[in-house]
């Protein structure tokens, strides 16, 4: 059975000074639905089925463009690196599973610290952040069946910060996958 949300409606043919509107709340909001909503969605799913310690490292927030999980970047790969680790995919199918709900477009940022990276793989932090985007992006493709049409990888590399890059505490948050979920439906990407 369906849990539902009351909302108070004002007004209405054949209403008196209130209605009630039910809405689904164990579903994913519909398309129109805004980034505040989405979010609110994803908080409470996030919330029934991670761990305690995978919700440690998945933060929400939203704004104007949709709603946003940002994942601590180490959970997910080695340092200097974009192979997936192998511990962190029952959270990143939790996450997946969630997402597989929605129709909406979702872009998949990679970002980075501004150390220069200092291996032969990457020349910079951008074919890092870019390799860790698409990771994301092919594993959701690979293993999920997500429609590629629906995924966009980026990278800003160490261009948006979330603190200053003054520590190393400061530069962990910086490193971080970020997965937006889109709500702006006049956004043409």
């Amino acid at each position: 059975r369906k849990q539902f949300r009351m909302q108070a409606a004002m007004g209405g043919p054949g209403a008196q000074n209130m209605g009630e509107i039910f809405e689904p709340i164990d579903e994913f909001p519909s398309q129109g639905a805004g980034p505040a909503e989405v979010e609110d969605y994803l908080e409470r799913k996030l919330e029934k089925n991670l761990s305690k310690e995978e919700k440690q490292i998945a933060n929400l927030k939203h704004d104007s463009i949709g709603a946003r999980i940002s994942l601590a970047a180490a959970t997910f790969f080695q340092t200097g690196s974009a192979a997936l680790k192998v511990d962190s995919l029952k959270t990143l199918d939790s996450i997946a599973t969630i997402l597989k709900e929605s129709n909406n477009r979702l872009i998949i940022e990679g970002h980075t610290d501004d150390l220069p990276i200092q291996n032969g793989h990457y020349p910079s932090n951008w074919e890092l952040g870019s390799a860790r985007a698409t990771k994301i992006v092919r594993y959701l493709i690979e293993r999920h069946r997500f429609n590629p049409k629906q995924l966009i990888a980026l990278t800003y590399a160490d261009q948006r910060p979330l603190v200053p890059n003054s520590s190393e505490q400061n530069r962990a948050k910086n490193r971080r996958i970020e997965i937006l979920i889109v709500t702006d439906e006049k956004l043409k990407l």
